[in-house]
C-alpha cells in the first residue's frame, strides 16, 4: 500500500483494508516506517514531500503565491514556502510558513489541485490568480523578472473571461488590462 503512495500511508487507509492502528506503531519501531504527522508514516527508504505532508495536517492550507508558482513551474522554491487560510483558521503549529488569512472569496478564489515535484496532489492556485497576485506585487520582481514571468504564464495559457472575474474579485481591473496589455 505504501509502495503506491509514494511511501505514505495512513492510519485511515489502514483501517479500510482492517490494519491496526497498533499495527503501525510496530512497523514504526520495527524501523520499517516513520511517523511524519499525526496518522501519517512514510516507509523508509521514501523521501518525505513536505508540501504534501503540510496539506495532510493543515487541510484549509492552499499554497500561496510564491509557493503556487514554484508548483507550476514558474519559480524557485521558496526559501519559506507560503500558505494562505481562511478567516479564523488556528495557525499554531504551521512553523516555517508565511501564514496569511485571507476572506472567504480571495481565499476560495483559483483554487485547483496541482502535483508536486514528487507527485503528491496538493491545493494551490490556478494561473489566472497567480497573474493577478503577479501584477499586485510587482515590486517584489525586478522589472525583467516581471516581464517574463507574466509572459511565461501567458504562453502557458490564460483565460480572459476568468482574469476578468478574478480582477472584479480583487478590485484590479484596471491593473489586469494593463498587464495583457504589457506582453
Amino acid at each position: 500500500m505504501a509502495d503506491d503512495n509514494d511511501g505514505y500511508v495512513s492510519i485511515a487507509d489502514g483501517a479500510r483494508f482492517g490494519i491496526a492502528q497498533t499495527f503501525f506503531s510496530d512497523l514504526v519501531d520495527q524501523g520499517l516506517f516513520i511517523r511524519v504527522a499525526k496518522g501519517l508514516y512514510i516507509k523508509k527508504g521514501y523521501e518525505v514531500d513536505p508540501y504534501y505532508l503540510l496539506h495532510y495536517t493543515y487541510k484549509k492550507a492552499v499554497f500561496g503565491y510564491r509557493s503556487s508558482l514554484y508548483l507550476h513551474g514558474l519559480g524557485e522554491n521558496p526559501v519559506t514556502p507560503d500558505v494562505n487560510l481562511p478567516p479564523n483558521y488556528m495557525t499554531s503549529g504551521i512553523e516555517g510558513y508565511l501564514c496569511r488569512h485571507l476572506g472567504k472569496k480571495e481565499y476560495e478564489t483559483g483554487l485547483i489541485l496541482a502535483l508536486t515535484p514528487k507527485g503528491n496532489l496538493v491545493p494551490c492556485y490556478d494561473l489566472e490568480r497567480l497573474f493577478i497576485d503577479t501584477l499586485r506585487k510587482q515590486e517584489d520582481f525586478g522589472k525583467e523578472e516581471f516581464h517574463h514571468l507574466l509572459s511565461q504564464m501567458k504562453e502557458k495559457g490564460l483565460y480572459k473571461d476568468k482574469l476578468i472575474s478574478y480582477a472584479r474579485i480583487f478590485h484590479v481591473e484596471e491593473l489586469v488590462l494593463l498587464g495583457l496589455k504589457f506582453i
